[in-house]
């Protein structure tokens, strides 16, 4: 419990990354739409892939794959009565 209290200290004072912020690899280039990219490792599958923000270290990102496994469900307009 005590090594878990120093850890999350280090994290508070910036001393040590957590796990998501280590999956950001690094700032990439600017795309054909003047997007700054950043490269990173995707939260499931661990692929490494480009995104058009700076992810923050507080959810997963996810390559486009994946996105697609995790996004939330849409409802469908055309309901039957």
């Amino acid at each position: 419990m005590g090594q878990f209290l120093l850890l999350l200290l280090e994290i508070l004072k910036g001393d040590r990354k957590s796990s998501m912020e280590e999956k950001v690899v690094e700032t990439t280039h600017v795309d054909d739409r003047g997007r700054q990219l950043y490269k990173i490792k995707c939260a499931d599958c661990g692929k490494e892939t480009e995104v058009p923000f700076k992810p923050d270290g507080r959810r997963p990102v996810y390559c486009s794959d994946c996105y697609r496994k995790h996004r939330p469900k849409r409802f469908s307009s055309s309901r039957r009565f």
